[in-house]
C-alpha cells in the first residue's frame, strides 16, 4: 500500500462522530475510539468507561496528513489535480 493510501485511510479514520456518554449524558464529538483503533492500535486504550484514543499518540500521524492535504491543496491550485 502506498503512503498516500495509508494516509487516506488514517484520515478517514478520524471521521468524527457526535454522541453522549450514557452515565451523565455529557455530548462530545471526536473519532470513534473503535476506528482509529484499525490504523493506530497504539492510541487506543481500554478503561472503565470503554475505549479511549490518546490524541497526543496520533500526533506525528496527524503531521504527515497535514503535509500531504496541503500538497494536494497545492496540486488543485496549480491545476495538477487527479481526474
Amino acid at each position: 500500500q502506498s503512503g498516500d493510501e495509508d494516509i487516506k485511510q488514517f484520515l478517514d479514520s478520524l471521521k468524527p462522530f457526535s454522541y453522549e456518554y450514557k452515565d451523565n449524558g455529557e455530548h462530545n464529538v471526536s473519532p470513534m475510539a473503535q476506528e482509529v483503533e484499525k490504523e493506530s492500535p497504539e492510541a487506543v486504550s481500554e478503561t472503565e468507561k470503554g475505549k479511549e484514543v490518546d490524541f497526543g499518540k496520533l500526533l506525528g500521524k496527524v503531521a504527515a496528513a497535514q503535509g500531504y492535504l496541503h500538497q494536494e491543496i497545492e496540486k488543485l491550485k496549480n491545476g495538477k489535480g487527479e481526474s
